[in-house]
């Protein structure tokens, strides 16, 4: 597999943001999407879909918790929990802290996401592939 040198993500016009690569674990295209897991200098493992980022494991647990927590603490007696997208399984994984949490189903058009954070994300999914 081909290394990166570096990738940059432009999310709209004027705002771009480079990341050096020091490592390419997964480069392909899927039915889908491009799907891309590298790691970086200064932002650790991180998952591109189709070149814009999607996690990365610098700040993964800002935004897992930000989203996840916060709902589930304001509802109060979150039981079952569907999460569309999120194939990394970061907000499941936070999910399934709640203990009354029953269960929490995942839907991810994409597949390969999913399989392929399972074998690059496991510090972040373990758990929640494990239950």
């Amino acid at each position: 597999m081909a290394k990166l040198a570096s990738v940059k993500e432009r999310l709209h016009k004027g705002y771009a943001q480079t990341m050096d690569v020091t490592k390419t674990l997964a480069d392909e295209k899927s039915q889908y999407q491009h799907i891309r897991i590298f790691d970086t200098v200064s932002n650790g493992r991180v998952m591109t879909l189709d070149d814009i980022v999607q996690i990365t494991s610098r700040d993964e647990s800002a935004y897992a918790d930000m989203l996840t927590h916060l709902p589930m603490l304001e509802h109060g007696k979150v039981e079952r929990v569907m999460i569309v997208g999120g194939g990394d399984l970061s907000i499941a994984d936070e999910a399934l802290k709640h203990k009354g949490v029953k269960e929490v189903v995942l839907v991810d058009i994409d597949g390969r996401v999913i399989e392929l954070c399972k074998q690059h994300f496991g510090e972040i999914n373990a758990k929640a592939f494990k239950d």
